[in-house]
C-alpha cells in the first residue's frame, strides 16, 4: 500500500486508516478522518476501486452522519469452516484467523458438550457477521451425534447492527445453512421458553442486561465468550446466582503480549433436585 501517502496529499487533520483484505484478495481499506480530505482522495479513492486495484474503499468523516463507500469496503477473512467469511466494513474482527478458529471450534464443541436426546433450539447474542454462526447453524459434528440423537431443531442470532447482520445472512446462504438472523439489541432480548443452548459474545462492556434475561430463563446451557474479565466476573455473577454452574472456563490467548484475552466460560443450569438438596 506504498500509494497511502500519495492518497492524503492536501488532507488537513488526522484520522486513522485499516487496511484489510477484500474481495479477490484485494485490499479494502477503511479511512476515518477528523478533518477536511483533498479533492484529490476522493479521485484517487474512486479510480483505484474502480480500475480493480482495490476491492473497495469506506471514509468516515468526523460529524457526518453515513461514510461514503466505494466499491465493496468489506473485508473478508478465512472462517472457521475454511470457507470465505464476509465481515461488515469497520465492523469487529479478531488480530488472528487462526486464533478466531480455535476460538469458534471451541464454542462449537462446548454448545454439544453432553447435549441430551432430543433436538435442540440454540440462540446467539451478538452474532456480528456471524464469526461463531458459520459453525452453530452447523448442528453437532458426527463426532457429537455418534449416537445419532443429537441434532439442532432451531438457529436463531441476533445482531444489532443491520450491515452485521446482512454479512451474516450472505455468510449462511453461501454455505447453504438455515437460521434466522434477527437485527435487534441483544442485550435487550427476551430469551423464549424454548431456547435450550444461548452462546453470546458481546463487547468489552459485557452483557448486564442479556445476563438477566438470562438469569431469569429456562436454558439448560450458556456459552459466554467475553474478552473484558471485569465485566464477565460482573454477568456471571448474575448467572450463577440464578442456578447456572460454571462447567468450563478456558482463556484463548489472541492479544500475545499484552493484557488482553479472549475467556471462554460454560454454565449448565442444576437440576431442580440438585438445587433444592443445595
Amino acid at each position: 500500500m506504498s500509494e497511502l501517502p500519495d492518497l492524503l496529499v492536501g488532507a488537513t487533520g488526522e484520522g486513522d486508516v485499516l487496511i484489510a483484505a477484500g474481495a479477490g484478495g484485494r485490499p479494502v481499506v477503511e479511512l476515518a478522518w477528523r478533518g477536511e480530505l483533498a479533492p484529490s482522495t476522493w479521485q484517487q479513492l474512486d479510480q483505484r476501486v474502480a480500475q480493480g486495484t482495490w476491492a473497495g474503499a469506506r471514509v468516515a468523516l468526523e460529524g457526518v452522519n453515513r461514510p461514503a463507500s466505494f466499491g465493496d469496503p468489506r473485508p473478508v477473512i478465512q472462517g472457521a469452516d475454511g470457507a470465505p467469511l464476509l465481515l461488515s466494513a469497520g465492523g469487529f474482527g479478531q488480530p488472528s484467523e487462526e486464533g478466531a478458529s480455535v476460538l469458534a471450534r471451541r464454542v462449537h464443541e462446548l454448545v454439544w458438550l453432553d447435549a441430551p436426546s432430543r433436538p435442540l433450539h440454540l440462540l446467539e447474542l451478538f452474532a456480528g457477521s456471524g464469526t461463531l454462526s458459520v459453525l452453530l447453524a452447523r448442528g453437532p459434528n458426527a463426532a457429537d451425534a455418534a449416537d445419532g440423537e443429537a441434532s439442532l431443531a432451531s438457529f436463531v442470532a441476533i445482531e444489532q447492527g443491520a450491515e452485521a447482520a446482512a454479512c451474516l445472512r450472505e455468510n449462511l446462504a453461501a454455505r447453504g445453512l438455515s437460521g434466522k438472523v434477527v437485527v435487534a439489541d441483544a442485550d435487550a432480548t427476551p430469551i423464549p421458553p424454548r431456547v435450550d443452548v444461548v452462546v453470546l459474545d458481546p463487547p468489552r462492556g459485557g452483557a448486564s442486561g442479556a445476563a438477566a434475561a438470562l438469569a431469569a430463563s429456562s436454558a439448560r446451557v450458556v456459552v459466554y465468550v467475553s474478552c473484558n474479565p471485569a465485566t464477565l466476573a460482573r454477568d456471571l455473577a448474575l448467572l450463577t446466582a440464578s442456578g447456572l454452574m460454571i462447567t468450563h472456563l478456558e482463556a484463548v490467548e489472541l492479544f500475545p503480549q499484552t493484557s488482553h484475552v479472549e475467556v471462554i466460560v460454560r454454565l449448565a443450569r442444576r437440576p431442580a433436585r440438585a438445587a433444592a438438596l443445595s
